[in-house]
C-alpha cells in the first residue's frame, strides 16, 4: 500500500472513531505485536483535536493538573504505519465498544478506546 493510501486510509479509520467520539475520553492502549506484550496507555480528554496533513497524523489536548496527564501531543507518521484497522464488538444492533488500531514498522501497536467519560 503506497503512502498515499495509507495516509487516506488513517485519516478515515482513526478521523472517524476521533469524530464518532469526540465529546468523550479516549485511551491509546500500547501493545508490542511483536512479543505479544502490553508496554502502558495514553489518556486523553474529551478536549482532544486531531489533524491530518502530509506527513502524519497528530492529536493534541490540553493538560489538566487534576489527571495524570504528563503529554498532550501524540503523533503518527504515515510512513511508519503498516496497517490500520477498526474493530468492533456488537450484540445485535447495538456497539458495545469500538477500537481504531495502528501498527507501525517497528512493532508498535495503537489501539484507540473510548472510555465513556467526559473529561
Amino acid at each position: 500500500m503506497g503512502l498515499v493510501d495509507m495516509k487516506e486510509k488513517v485519516a478515515k479509520i482513526l478521523g472517524g472513531f476521533l469524530e464518532r467520539n469526540k465529546n468523550y475520553a479516549v485511551e491509546i492502549y500500547i501493545n508490542n505485536v511483536v512479543k505479544n506484550s502490553n508496554i502502558g496507555k495514553i489518556f486523553i480528554t474529551s478536549d482532544s483535536v486531531y489533524n491530518a496533513d502530509d506527513k502524519g497524523f497528530t492529536l493534541e489536548w490540553d493538560k489538566d493538573e487534576n489527571f495524570d496527564v504528563r503529554y498532550n501531543k501524540f503523533s503518527i507518521p504515515y510512513d511508519e504505519v503498516v496497517a490500520c484497522y477498526e474493530e468492533t464488538d456488537q450484540e445485535d444492533n447495538l456497539k458495545i465498544s469500538e477500537t481504531a488500531i495502528v501498527i507501525l514498522k517497528n512493532g508498535m501497536e495503537f489501539d484507540f478506546e473510548c472510555i465513556g467519560m467526559r473529561i
